[in-house]
């Protein structure tokens, strides 16, 4: 409390009182709050022999591939690849690798407080041969639906 004088009107005395008071409010949450968004995380591997393919530009878009990408990142020297603090909902992936087709993943599943993973494998580019003697042909877009049974291939 503060105590100013100060010339008073005539009658009223010569003392005024100013209250100054500081409150500090501190919000403590103790009950835990659930996570509103969640991760994306995997691997980028060559289809022909499971190496890795580090550089390899990794898309991120909100439902269907269509429009601009949330966001873009790259895989790691051993592949790997990861997006934080998405929200909740389905995801498209697009991933570019020098020398290879784009490849494409749909359907990729992101659920509050937890990490979707999932293993993108690359096809060689037209003309590259395939251990085995075999030649890759040419396939515009990789389409993976983990949605659906997709064998080993889709497994991670």
């Amino acid at each position: 409390m503060e105590r100013t004088t100060d010339p008073a009107p005539p009658g009223r005395g010569n003392v005024t009182q100013t209250n100054a008071q500081t409150l500090h409010v501190h919000v403590h949450n103790i009950l835990p709050q659930p996570a509103h968004s969640g991760q994306l995380a995997g691997r980028v591997l060559a289809e022909e022999d499971e190496s890795a393919l580090g550089g390899s530009e990794v898309e991120v878009y909100f439902g269907t591939a269509a429009g601009y990408p949330v966001t873009t990142t790259r895989t790691n020297p051993q592949g790997e690849f990861g997006v934080e603090d998405l929200p909740a909902g389905f995801y498209s992936l697009r991933i570019r690798t020098p020398g290879r087709p784009v490849a494409m993943v749909y359907n990729l599943r992101v659920r509050p407080g937890e990490t979707a993973r999932h293993t993108v494998r690359v096809p060689l580019s037209a003309g590259r041969s395939i251990p085995g003697g075999r030649t890759a042909r040419e396939i515009p877009d990789l389409r993976m639906d983990l949605g659906r049974p997709t064998g080993d291939r889709g497994a991670n």
